[in-house]
C-alpha cells in the first residue's frame, strides 16, 4: 500500500512546493535565457487520490517555458522511452527499466491520443502488466534528464530530442511528441492488436491506419543496429496537417502489409520528403502514402513485395490487395513505390526493388520523375517466382500512365529485369489483364487508343549503363524521347514476342555520341507461340509513329539482331510510321564515324529492316553522313548465315502479284511513297558533304543477292565495289522500271576469294540495290574520320602521417578529382591496294565474311576533306573540363598541421615540397596511345584500335598524396640575467599549431633561485596563451627575466657562512667569498675640552665620545663579488653625559639634556679633539658652530674663551635629532680624526643616565634592522 496523508497535509506539502517554484521563477526572471535552459526538479509522491496530478498540471502551465520534471513518477504503460536532449543520436547505453503492455484487439482505425496520455498514478498493477514488465528491454539514455511521456506543448527552442523505443506504443508515442526528432528502434518493434489480415488474403481484407496527430517536422527513425526492425503488420502511419514532414528511415528492417506502405501522407498539404537510407523493406510497398511527397533513397536500400511475409511476431502477415478496379486482377499488390511525386536514388546510392507479386515496381502519377543520380544504381526485378498469370504481361518496372521522366546520371546503372512484363511504360494506358503476349499487337491494338499526350522521356547519362532483360522494353505514348548519353552503354535482351521501343507520334530516339547501343531479340514471332507478332501498322521491334525519328550520333554504335523469328509477316524491324506531310529532317540519320548494323532472320519477305510502310509522306530521307560503316542483313541469323527459304504474301486487299516476288529480292529498306516527285531517297554522304556535294567521298559497297544455288549465281551473288561515290539515291530508282542512281554506273566489282568480280554496280540482278534486290548490303566509307578521346584525371588525396585519411565536412575522406577531356580527330582513308589484296585472298560469301576482310584492311592517316589537316593531335575537347592547367587546389587547413607532398607521379611536383596549394598542368605530349602506328614513314590506324573500336584512350592519370604533418611550430623559453644582460639558457620546443605547449619553468626557476637569482618576470607561466601558434614563419619566444641577488650585510647581521642559507627559508646560500669579508665596524674615541680662549682655563668638563664607524657589505649571491659602502658614523656615545659647566651641581648634571637658561647662553668657538685608536676609521671633521652651555652661576663674571685643539667641532649642547641623510665617511685603513661640520644633532639619542647615543636611521633587510647606504 502506498503511504497516505490527510488532505490538509497534502495541500500543505504541495503549496510549499509551488511557493518554492514561484520563488525560483521570480529569482531568475531577469535572466530569461536561464529560465529557458533551467529545469526544476521536485519529488512527487504517489497518493491514493488524484488531486495531486491535477495540481501538477496547473503548476506545469504556470511555469511557462520552464521544464518541470518529477523524479518519482510511475511510467505509464506506453512509456517505453526516455527523452534525450542532444545534437545527435548516440549509441551510449544506460539501462532503464520500462514496462511493456501486452497486445490487445484494436479497431480498424484508432486515435493514439489516448495511448500517450499518462495514467493516474496508482500502486496497483495488473498481473498481465507485471508479466509484461518482466520482458521489458533495458533502454539507453544519453543524459540523465527525463520527462513524463505524452504529447507536450512545451518545447525548448534549439533542442534535438531523441527517444529510444522498444515497443509499439512507445514508438507511436514518440511520433506524437512534437519535441521528438530522433527515434531509435531497439530490437523488434511490432504493431499491437489484431494484425487485421489473418483472412488468408481474401479480397475484403482492409488496410488499417494509425493516426499521428503531431505537427509536421523532421524525424529520423533509425535502427540501433542492423537487426533492429519495425513491423507495422496491416497498419500504416497516417500523418496529417499543413506542416511539411521530413521523415528519414535509416539502418532499419521495415515490414508492412498495408498497401500504402509504412507511411500515409495523403492527408497532408505540405511538401513532404521521405528518405530511406540503408533500409530493407518487405511485405508491401516501400512507399505509397501519396501527398506532395518526394521519395529519396540513400545507402543500400531494397524493397521486396510479396503476397505475404513472416512477421517478427511469428505469424504470417498477408499483404493487402486494395489496388484493383474492374477488369484488373484482384491478386495484384501495390507497386514497391507508388503515389509519390518523385523518386530519387541519391548519388552513389543503390535501390533494388524485388517483387514476386503481381503489380509494378514503381507506379507514379503523370508528370512524375524517377532519378538515378551520378554513380547510383536502380535495379528492378519483376516476377521473381516466374508466374504466368495473364495480368503480369502488363506489369511494368516503371509505370506512369500520363507521361513522366526517367533520368539517370553520370556513371549510373539502370537494370530492369521485368520477366514477361514491360521495362518502362510512360504515357500509355494499360491493356486489360486478359490480353497477353499472344495478342499480335501486345494488347495495344493498331491505333492510338492507349497512347497519352503527356511528355515521356528516358535519358541515360554519360558513361552510364542501361541493361534490360524481359519481354517488352520501352512502351511510351506520344511526344516521347529516348536519349543515351555520351559514352553510355545500352543493352536490350528481349525474350519472346515483345518490343524494344514502341513510341507514339512526335517522338525521337537519339543514340548519343560514342555510345554503344545493342538490341537483341530472341523469339519475336510465331516460334514463341501463337501467330505473328507485330505488323506494318503496330508493335514492331522498334517503332515510332508519325514524325518519329532516330539519330545515331557521331561515332555511336547501333546494333540490332533479331533471332528465332521464323516467318513473321509484315513485322518490320524498325518501323517509322510517318504517313503524312513533308518531313523537314531525316527519319533515320547516322552521323560521321558511326556504326549501324541491323540484321534479321525473319524469312518473310514483307518485313523490312527500316520501313516507312504506309501513307504518302514526302521528303522522307534515310541519311548516312560519312559513317564508319552501315550494314543491313536480311534473312540472316546471328552467325551471318541464311535463315532459310524466303516466304511471304502481301496483306489482304493488296494485289498479290508474285508472292513472294522473285526469290533474289531482299527488300531491306522501304518507303511507301516511291514516286520520284516525293523526293524520298537514301543518302550516303562523304566526309564533307550532304547531297549537294555528291563527289565528296567514295564507298566500298558489298552486296549479297539470290541464294547461290547455281554456279553462275554463286560466282556473282556476293560482290564488292571499291569506288562508289556518295550521294543521294532516289527510292524511285530502285522501283520496277527505275534507274538506280549508282555512280559511277560503270563501276565493276573487284575479285575476292568467292567471286571473280566484274559485276556492274547497276546490274538489276547482282548489282547494288539496298531497297528491293539485295539480301545483304554494307557500305564502308573509304575516307572517314575517327575521333578518339581521352579523359585525364588529377586526383589529390589527403592523409595524416599514420595513413588515416583527412576527412571532409561530411566525415568522408577528402579527395579532390580534377578532369580534363581531350580529343583527337584523324582523317583516315582505306589503303585500297592493300584492301584489294586482302579481298582477293579472303572468302567473301556473306556479309560477316566481308566485315572480317574489312577488319584486316589498313586506314592511312591523311587529309581527305581538303583542309590540309589529317591529324589534329590531342586537343582539349571544349567541354566543361577543358583546362590543361588544372585549377589550383587549396589544401584544407588543419589546425596544427602543415601539408606537403608525400607521393606523386606529376612531372615537376617534388616529394616533400609544401602543399598548401597544388597546381598541376597536363601536357598532351604525355599521352601515349595505340591509335596510330608509324612504320617506314607510313602512318596507319592500329590493329588494336580496329579490333576493339574503342575510342576512349586510357591515360596515365596523375595522383598526388598530400600528407599532413604536425607543423612542428617552434617555441622557446629564454632565461635572461638582466643584471649582466646575458642569456642564461634557452629551451626550445616543437609541436603542432594550436596544441598546448607542454612546458614548465618551475624547475629552472627553482635552480636559478638556488644559484642566487631573483625572479623578476615569468613570461611563460604568466602568458595569456601558451599554445603553439600557426605561423610557420615566426618562432614564438617567451622570456623569463632574473636578476643577480645582491644581499646587504651589516655589522648587526650574523656573519655569513659559506654554504649556509641566507635565511632559513631562503633557497640561496652564501657564496664561498664571504669567508674573506672585510670588517664592517670600527670604533674611535673623541675627546672635547672646553677652555677659555685667553686663559686656557677649562670652562666645561671634557667630553669623551665613543664614535663607532660602520659600513655595509653587498654580497652578490651569484658571482660572490662583495662591494662595501662608505664608512659612516654608526653611533656616538658620550661617556660623561651632556656637556656641563665646570663646578655645576650634581642636581643639574643629573638632568639629561639640560639646557642653560637663555640669559646665560653665549656663543663660543671650541675645538673638539678626537682621540682615536690607530685602528679606528678616519673621523669626520667636526666643526662646532655653536656651543650652548649650561649657564654659569651669576657670580661668574668672566666670559670664558674656549680654546680647543684642531680639529675642532662646534657643538650645540641641546636635545639632538638624527640627521636624515648624513654625508658618508670614507674610512681609510689607517684612520685619523677628521673634522665634520655639524649643523645640528643627527638624531635624538636614547636617554640614559650617563650616555648619549646617536644612531643612524634603521633600514629593514632580511627581517633585521640594518643601515642601507644609497645604491652602489
Amino acid at each position: 500500500m502506498a503511504h497516505t496523508e490527510s488532505s490538509h497535509d497534502i495541500y500543505a506539502r504541495i503549496n510549499l512546493r509551488f511557493e518554492y517554484l514561484n520563488f525560483k521563477m521570480k529569482r531568475s526572471f531577469m535572466d530569461m535565457k536561464d529560465i529557458f535552459n533551467r529545469r526544476q526538479r521536485f519529488s512527487l509522491r504517489k497518493y491514493s487520490i488524484g488531486v495531486c496530478s491535477v495540481l501538477l498540471g496547473t503548476a506545469l502551465f504556470a511555469a511557462g517555458s520552464q521544464t518541470v520534471l518529477a523524479d518519482e513518477v510511475e511510467n505509464p504503460a506506453d512509456s517505453s522511452s526516455d527523452v534525450i536532449s542532444s545534437e545527435a543520436t548516440s549509441d551510449k547505453e544506460i539501462a532503464l527499466s520500462k514496462p511493456v503492455t501486452g497486445e490487445s484487439s484494436a479497431p480498424t482505425s484508432y486515435n493514439v491520443a489516448a495511448v500517450v496520455q499518462p495514467s493516474v498514478a496508482t500502486d496497483s498493477q495488473h498481473e498481465g502488466d507485471k508479466e509484461a514488465g518482466k520482458e521489458a528491454t533495458a533502454e539507453p539514455t544519453e543524459t540523465g534528464s527525463r520527462e513524463a511521456t505524452g504529447t507536450s506543448g512545451f518545447r525548448n527552442s534549439g533542442e534535438v530530442a531523441s527517444r529510444v523505443v522498444s515497443n509499439w506504443n512507445g514508438f507511436v508515442s514518440a511520433l506524437n511528441d512534437n519535441s521528438i526528432q530522433n527515434i531509435t528502434i531497439s530490437g523488434n518493434v511490432v504493431a499491437t492488436g489484431d494484425n487485421g489480415n489473418t483472412d488468408n488474403g481474401r479480397a475484403n481484407s482492409v488496410d488499417r491506419t494509425v493516426a499521428i496527430n503531431s505537427q509536421g517536422r523532421n524525424v529520423v527513425i533509425q535502427g540501433r543496429n542492423d537487426q533492429a526492425s519495425l513491423d507495422l503488420l496491416s497498419n500504416s502511419l497516417k500523418f496529417t496537417g499543413s506542416s511539411a514532414w521530413n521523415l528519414v528511415f535509416k539502418n532499419l528492417q521495415l515490414a508492412t502489409g498495408n498497401s500504402k506502405g509504412a507511411v500515409d501522407l495523403s492527408s497532408t498539404t505540405g511538401a513532404n520528403t521521405v528518405t530511406f537510407e540503408n533500409v530493407k523493406s518487405q511485405g508491401s510497398s516501400l512507399y505509397g502514402g501519396g501527398g506532395n511527397t518526394d521519395v529519396i533513397v540513400k545507402g543500400e536500400t531494397s524493397s521486396t513485395v510479396s503476397d505475404s511475409y513472416r512477421s517478427a511476431n511469428g505469424q504470417t502477415q498477408y499483404v493487402q490487395r486494395n489496388v484493383g478496379s474492374a477488369g484488373h486482377s484482384v491478386l495484384r499488390r501495390e507497386a514497391n513505390i507508388h503515389d509519390a511525386k518523385s523518386v530519387t536514388v541519391a548519388d552513389g546510392a543503390s535501390l533494388t526493388l524485388n517483387r514476386s507479386s503481381q503489380g509494378d515496381g514503381i507506379n507514379l502519377a503523370g508528370g512524375s520523375t524517377v532519378r538515378v543520380n551520378d554513380g547510383a544504381s536502380l535495379t528492378i526485378n519483376m516476377n521473381t517466382d516466374n508466374g504466368t498469370e495473364s495480368a503480369r504481361y502488363h506489369n511494368a518496372g516503371i509505370f506512369m500512365e500520363h507521361g513522366g521522366t526517367v533520368v539517370t546520371g553520370k556513371d549510373s546503372k539502370l537494370t530492369l529485369n521485368t520477366s514477361i512484363g514491360q521495362a518502362i511504360s510512360l504515357g500509355m494506358g494499360r491493356p486489360a489483364d486478359g490480353l497477353t503476349h499472344l495478342d499480335r499487337w501486345g494488347g495495344y491494338g493498331t491505333g492510338n487508343a492507349f497512347r497519352r499526350n503527356g511528355k515521356s522521356s528516358l535519358t541515360i547519362g554519360e558513361h552510364a549503363s542501361f541493361n534490360f532483360t524481359g519481354r517488352d522494353g520501352l512502351v511510351f505514348g506520344n511526344n516521347a524521347t529516348f536519349t543515351t548519353g555520351e559514352n553510355s552503354r545500352v543493352r536490350f535482351e528481349n525474350k519472346g514476342r515483345g518490343t524494344a521501343i514502341d513510341f507514339g507520334e512526335n517522338s525521337r530516339v537519339v543514340f548519343g555520341k560514342k555510345s554503344t547501343n545493342t538490341f537483341h531479340s530472341v523469339g519475336k514471332g510465331p516460334k514463341s507461340g501463337g501467330g505473328p507478332s507485330g505488323s506494318y501498322n503496330a508493335y514492331n521491334y522498334i517503332g515510332l509513329n508519325e514524325n518519329g525519328s532516330i539519330l545515331v550520333d557521331d561515332y555511336a554504335t547501333f546494333r540490332v539482331q533479331m533471332d528465332n523469328r521464323g516467318a513473321n509477316p509484315w513485322d518490320d524491324v524498325i518501323n517509322l510510321d510517318s504517313k503524312h506531310g513533308w518531313k523537314d529532317q531525316p527519319l533515320f540519320q547516322a552521323n560521321k564515324g558511326s556504326i549501324v548494323d541491323v540484321r534479321d532472320d525473319n524469312t518473310d519477305y514483307y518485313a523490312e529492316l527500316i520501313s516507312v510502310p504506309l501513307g504518302a509522306s514526302t521528303n522522307v530521307v534515310f541519311q548516312f553522313n560519312n559513317p564508319l560503316y552501315v550494314s543491313f542483313m536480311r534473312y540472316t541469323n546471328s552467325e551471318g548465315r541464311s535463315a532459310g527459304e524466303i516466304t511471304g504474301k502481301l496483306p489482304f486487299g493488296i494485289a498479290q502479284g508474285n508472292n513472294p516476288e522473285q526469290i533474289g529480292h531482299g527488300n531491306i529498306l522501304y518507303i511507301s511513297n516511291g514516286s520520284r516527285e516525293s523526293g524520298n531517297h537514301i543518302e550516303f554522304n562523304g566526309p564533307t558533304g550532304t547531297r549537294v556535294n555528291r563527289g565528296a567521298g567514295t564507298y566500298t559497297v558489298y552486296s549479297l543477292n539470290r541464294d547461290g544455288r547455281d554456279v553462275v549465281s554463286k560466282n556473282r551473288m556476293s560482290s564488292v565495289w571499291t569506288d562508289i561515290q556518295g550521294g543521294g539515291m532516289s527510292i524511285a530508282g530502285f522501283k520496277p522500271g527505275g534507274k538506280p542512281e549508282i555512280n559511277p554506273s560503270s563501276s565493276t566489282s573487284v575479285q575476292t576469294g568467292s567471286s571473280s568480280g566484274g559485276v556492274l554496280a547497276t546490274d538489276k540482278t547482282y548489282g547494288i540495290d539496298p531497297v528491293t534486290a539485295n539480301r545483304q548490303n554494307i557500305w564502308v566509307s573509304n575516307g572517314t574520320s575517327i575521333n578518339p578521346h581521352a579523359t585525364h584525371t588529377n586526383t589529390i588525396r589527403y592523409v595524416y602521417e599514420d595513413g588515416s585519411p583527412v576527412l571532409d565536412a561530411n566525415g568522408k575522406p577528402k579527395v579532390v578529382v580534377q578532369t580534363s577531356d581531350w580529343k583527337r580527330l584523324l582523317e583516315v582513308a582505306i589503303d585500297q591496294d592493300q584492301f584489294k589484296k586482302v579481298l582477293k585472298s579472303s572468302s567473301v560469301a556473306n556479309g560477316d565474311e566481308f566485315l572480317a576482310a574489312y577488319g584486316k584492311t589498313e586506314y592511312i592517316v591523311r587529309d581527305i576533306d581538303g583542309d590540309g589537316i589529317g591529324d589534329t593531335g590531342w586537343q582539349l575537347a571544349g567541354t566543361t573540363n577543358s583546362k590543361a592547367t588544372y585549377d589550383t587546389v587549396v589544401s584544407p587547413e588543419v589546425e596544427g598541421y602543415k601539408a606537403e607532398i608525400l607521393s606523386t607521379n606529376v612531372p615537376g611536383l617534388a616529394v616533400g615540397t609544401k602543399a598548401s596549394r597544388v597546381t598541376v598542368t597536363f601536357n598532351p605530349a604525355n599521352i601515349k596511345d595505340d591509335v596510330v602506328v608509324t612504320q617506314g614513314g607510313r602512318r596507319t590506324v592500329s590493329e588494336t584500335y580496329w579490333r576493339n573500336i574503342v575510342d576512349n584512350v586510357q591515360l596515365t592519370n596523375y595522383e598526388t598524396v598530400v600528407v599532413y604533418k604536425q607543423d612542428k611550430q617552434k617555441a622557446s623559453v629564454k632565461y635572461v640575467n638582466v643584471t649582466s644582460n646575458i642569456e642564461l639558457a634557452k629551451d626550445e620546443m616543437e609541436g603542432r599549431g594550436g596544441a598546448l605547449i607542454e612546458y614548465s619553468t618551475a624547475d629552472r626557476i627553482s635552480a636559478y633561485k638556488k644559484a642566487g637569482y631573483r625572479l623578476l618576470e615569468d613570461g611563460f607561466t604568466n602568458a595569456a596563451d601558451k599554445h603553439y601558434d600557426t605561423n610557420v614563419s615566426v618562432d614564438q619566444e617567451f622570456v623569463v627575466t632574473l636578476e643577480e641577488r645582491i644581499e646587504p650585510v651589516t655589522p648587526q647581521d650574523p656573519k655569513p657562512v659559506p654554504g649556509i642559507p641566507v635565511t632559513p627559508e631562503d633557497p640561496a646560500s652564501w657564496p664561498k667569498e664571504v669567508k674573506d669579508m672585510k670588517e664592517l665596524e670600527r670604533t674611535a674615541t673623541q675627546t672635547i675640552r672646553f677652555r677659555e680662549e685667553e686663559s686656557g682655563k677649562e670652562v666645561f668638563k671634557t667630553i669623551i665620545r665613543k664614535v663607532t664607524f660602520e659600513r655595509t657589505a653587498y654580497v652578490n649571491l651569484v658571482t660572490g663579488h662583495i662591494d662595501y659602502s662608505n664608512w659612516r658614523i654608526g653611533k656616538v656615545v658620550n661617556e660623561e653625559g651632556p656637556v656641563q659647566p665646570v663646578g655645576n651641581s650634581s642636581s643639574e648634571v643629573s638632568r639629561p639634556h639640560a639646557v642653560a637658561p637663555k640669559p646665560s647662553v653665549r656663543s663660543l668657538k671650541a675645538n673638539a679633539h678626537s682621540v682615536a685608536p690607530s685602528s679606528a676609521p678616519t673621523a669626520s671633521k667636526l666643526e662646532v658652530s655653536e656651543v650652548v652651555a649650561t649657564p654659569a652661576p651669576e657670580k661668574a663674571s668672566v666670559s670664558p674663551k674656549v680654546v680647543s685643539p684642531t680639529p675642532t667641532t662646534v657643538v650645540k649642547p641641546t636635545e639632538t635629532k638624527a640627521v636624515e641623510s648624513p654625508a658618508p665617511l670614507v674610512p681609510s685603513e689607517s684612520p685619523a680624526v677628521e673634522k665634520r661640520t655639524v649643523v645640528g644633532p643627527s638624531r635624538k639619542a636614547p636617554v640614559t643616565a650617563n650616555k648619549h647615543v646617536y644612531v643612524a636611521k634603521p633600514v629593514l633587510t632580511r627581517g633585521r634592522s640594518s643601515r642601507r647606504p644609497p645604491k652602489v
